[in-house]
């Protein structure tokens, strides 16, 4: 099976910077799970709490009204490049450029979170909630 992250609708609610790596946690991560393409083919979805932790960085601007919800995103390693989905989990080599575009709760421009640097690790934590079935789903463009 084929599991990633939708970006669309995650919210934010922790950026933290220590020892050179950015850590981004998602309270709320929408989790698409396929046998062909997440997000385009029939499959389950969930929520979940998921991490991002980017090294080698540099203190990126945080913002200050954390919750913030993402509306899209892209995340390069290498030579590779996500669109407004990413891996649920691994651990990837390479150069790293990450940029969340994000809305405050009032449906306001929160700005763009970006985050460079290499390795990236992105993990799901604790329970996730009950998955849901779907047959048809637009979110992703193919």
């Amino acid at each position: 099976m084929n599991t990633e992250i939708q970006l669309h609708d995650c919210e934010i609610s922790e950026v933290s910077h220590s020892s050179g790596s950015t850590t981004i946690v998602f309270s709320t991560a929408y989790i698409h799970e396929s046998a062909g393409v997440p997000g385009a083919d029939s499959g389950r979805v969930w929520t979940q709490v998921a991490k991002i932790t980017v090294g080698a960085t540099t203190l990126p601007s945080i913002p200050v009204d954390l919750p913030m919800w993402v509306l899209g995103g892209t995340l390069a390693i290498g030579q590779t490049r996500h669109e407004d989905f990413i891996p649920a989990r691994g651990q990837f080599e390479g150069d790293a450029d990450l940029a969340f575009h994000l809305s405050t709760a009032d449906g306001s421009d929160g700005g763009t979170l970006r985050v460079k640097g290499s390795r990236v690790r992105i993990e799901v934590c604790g329970e996730p909630s009950e998955p849901e079935g779907y047959t048809e789903c637009n979110r992703r463009a193919r």
